[in-house]
């Protein structure tokens, strides 16, 4: 949870920082609730799984910290860019990479630890 903490402030952060070189507010205030959409998300799965099986709320673990050190990673990298580079690719696209893997990882490790692998019937 810290961690999930830590980079929901690290990518506001980030993303004020970059935006502060436009016009538009509102824009802004789109930008940043897009960009800590997955963090909300990450948080209420976290709420969520108690009721997950173990294996599940690791993945999750997982997820949060890879979703975080990634977003992290590109958008300190965008930000150190030179004035007058397109930055705002990144702060759409990480949001939607985080998202896709929170609903497939989480959804493909929640049905193989209640419905488990088929087995081969050989085996």
């Amino acid at each position: 949870m810290v961690a999930l903490v830590v980079g929901a402030a690290a990518s506001l952060g980030l993303t004020l920082r970059a935006g502060n070189r436009g016009q538009s507010s509102i824009l802004m205030l789109l930008f940043v609730l897009w960009v800590l959409s997955p963090f909300v998300g990450l948080a209420l799965a976290d709420k969520a799984s108690p009721r997950w099986t173990i294996s599940t709320r690791a993945t999750l673990y997982v997820v949060t910290l890879i979703s975080t050190a990634g977003s992290l990673a590109l958008y300190g990298g965008v930000v150190s860019m030179p004035p007058g580079t397109k930055t705002a690719a990144a702060f759409l696209l990480a949001p939607l990479a985080s998202w896709l893997l929170l609903v497939i990882v989480v959804a493909v490790a929640t049905y193989v630890s209640t419905k488990g692998l088929p087995r081969d019937a050989d085996a």
